[in-house]
């Protein structure tokens, strides 16, 4: 009798806890990834599982982030291809661009997913859910999307080509850069796309960043600048050269030859330091006043401007541009110097700064003079900074130069180059900010022609 109950109470023990696992109702399509009423080739299928007080809702969310990674991954493929195909991968800007909105096409929130299928499994608590996305239905916005996006950056540089045509240029390069911009967005959704269709997308036109780029270097290249007056003239410093630098712009289209209006003509000097710039007439004409400055170097480069794209297409606008020499002399204007500070040694490096600055930009210093440069030492601000060498201070200091017309005592206007010090005590670090205010010879050159004009 007692054997019996002993085997009785075993069979129980089993049932207990082999029963409900014999039981658990695990579906087949969580089990395989697989569903015969969402083929492969239609479907995208992502599934998921859940458990606690929301099972059911965690089961979805679980499914779709499921699904969600399945396209990341073949977006990161077609990523690649698409560089490979496009050789954008040359273009770090480009490039960069294009990677992160390829990061950014898929999110967690993919519109046309169904929950389609749950499942309880009353046993364990576990919850399972199927949910699917219809490929084709997916798709048509996103092509209808491509194929206007490709439409408009070929309408673009189809305006670019008319507009190089009547020599606008300005609006051509504007429009190829516009076309650009409108491809970027539109190759990760190419990504997107080949990702989820069973059919990859082809676009209608067949360009590309590297083609729009090659387009600018093209009109560039076919641009023309010549100088018509101002070249090889002499002045003395601080004064107005006598007559304008003056050059038109000319591009070549289909062996005519049209005037470039409304570009803007930079001029620089030969380290590309910009000096200022002009607006080509409809006869392609640009005209530029300036003043006799050595610091300029001895001439002056003008070049088309494409303002942000500049530095891009640098050695396409050099290979245009045009270079204008003068000859500078000394002005006839001297300055006397009054440094005032209150430490000597500081007052002798302010003196001989300011001294070697004016005298390279063709000014003569001398005793006495009607026109006085001054220049005087602000304190700012202070900050004290603890460590192991102990208490440091760090001073800022602004060294203003102002120009005084001694005969009606007048302050003509004034500059300031602001420096910053590092030492142990407030008044060092004074001494070396103030000693290490870097003196801008534009500004100072601009400060000085003022006492031309009285």
């Amino acid at each position: 009798m007692k054997t019996i109950l002993v085997r009785i109470s075993a069979i129980v023990v089993i049932s207990v806890l082999v029963l409900p696992a014999m039981m658990a109702q695990i579906p087949d399509w969580y089990a395989t990834h697989k569903d015969a009423r969402y083929p492969a080739e239609t479907y995208i299928i992502g599934v998921g599982s859940g458990s606690g007080p929301n099972a059911v809702g965690n089961a979805k969310k679980a499914a779709q982030m499921d699904l969600v990674s399945q396209i990341r991954v073949q977006v990161q493929a077609e990523a690649k291809n698409i560089t490979e195909s496009f050789q954008f991968n040359k273009d770090e800007q480009f490039y960069s661009e294009f990677r992160s909105k390829v990061r950014t096409a898929v999110s967690d929130e993919v519109t046309g997913m169904q929950i389609v299928e749950t499942l309880t499994d009353d046993a364990t608590g576990t919850a399972y859910a199927l949910v699917v996305l219809d490929r084709g239905k997916y798709c048509e916005t996103i092509r209808n999307e491509l194929d206007a996006g490709w439409k408009q950056a070929n309408d673009l540089r189809t305006a670019a080509f008319d507009f190089s045509k009547e020599g606008k240029v300005g609006n051509a390069i504007q429009n190829l850069l516009e076309a650009r911009k409108v491809i970027a967005p539109l190759l990760s959704k190419q990504a997107l796309y080949n990702a989820v269709s069973s059919t990859p997308y082809k676009p209608g036109f067949n360009i590309g960043p590297e083609t729009i780029a090659a387009d600018v270097r093209g009109i560039l290249s076919d641009l023309k600048l010549e100088k018509k007056s101002g070249d090889k003239q002499k002045g003395k410093i601080g004064r107005p050269f006598a007559d304008p630098f003056v050059v038109q712009v000319t591009i070549n289209r289909e062996e005519k030859v049209v005037p470039v209006a409304g570009s803007t003509v930079v001029f620089e000097t030969s380290d590309q330091t910009k000096i200022g710039d002009a607006t080509t007439d409809d006869q392609g004409m640009a005209s530029f006043s300036m003043t006799v400055r050595p610091m300029t170097g001895s001439g002056v480069r003008a070049r088309i401007s494409l303002g942000n794209a500049d530095r891009e297409f640098e050695k396409n606008l050099v290979s245009s541009a045009v270079f204008f020499t003068w000859r500078a002399e000394g002005s006839d204007v001297a300055f006397s110097l009054k440094v005032d500070t209150k430490s000597d040694k500081l007052t002798s490096s302010l003196k001989n700064a300011f001294t070697s600055a004016i005298t390279q930009i063709g000014y003569k210093i001398v005793g006495s003079s009607k026109f006085v440069v001054e220049v005087t030492v602000e304190t700012g601000k202070t900050n004290t900074i603890e460590g192991m060498a102990g208490t440091m201070y760090s001073v800022s200091a602004n060294v203003v130069a102002s120009l005084i017309d001694k005969k009606s005592d007048n302050t003509l206007g004034s500059v300031t180059f602001t420096g910053r010090g590092l030492a142990k005590s407030e008044s060092e670090a004074l001494e070396k900010a103030a000693g290490s205010a870097k003196i801008v010879q534009e500004e100072l050159s601009e400060l000085l022609e003022k006492a031309l004009q009285r």
